[in-house]
């Protein structure tokens, strides 16, 4: 997929100069507070869905058959939402032209850079994934 100092499992797609057809992510919710603002993000590249996390310092890319779904067990105390950041992000008729992992101090990045100016970075400090989303120009 991309360069990168961090260790990374997974079937990772092809990036670079390709359309993102959607990217939403799965927050990880207990006893009513938000935990987790990316616990997983669900990514859609060429008509395939991707779901990428973050456990002990390592990146994850599983291909999943299904668009995103819930696999927790039965607990009323914890909770999964999904949160589609594909509009704000304006995904339709731009590529991605820079994606890349990276290894910092005390945590993990996810960035993609898209055509339409717009960065996209997860960012993950071993207990939690955060998100956010800049215009570079």
């Amino acid at each position: 997929m991309m360069q990168s100092a961090v260790e990374v499992f997974g079937c990772w797609p092809k990036l670079i100069n390709e359309s993102v057809e959607a990217l939403v992510l799965q927050e990880f919710w207990y006893k009513g507070t938000l935990e987790d603002d990316a616990m997983v993000c669900w990514l859609k590249v060429s008509q395939q869905w991707y779901r990428i996390y973050f456990d002990l310092g390592s990146a994850y890319c599983v291909e999943s058959d299904t668009p995103p779904t819930v696999d927790l067990s039965v607990d009323d105390q914890c909770d999964c939402q999904f949160n589609d950041v594909s509009n704000i992000i304006g995904l339709k008729s731009t590529l991605v032209r820079h994606a890349c992992l990276e290894e910092r101090l005390n945590s993990l990045g996810f960035i993609m850079e898209f055509t339409n100016g717009v960065r996209f970075e997860l960012s993950h400090n071993r207990s939690r994934t955060e998100y956010s989303i800049q215009l570079t120009h």
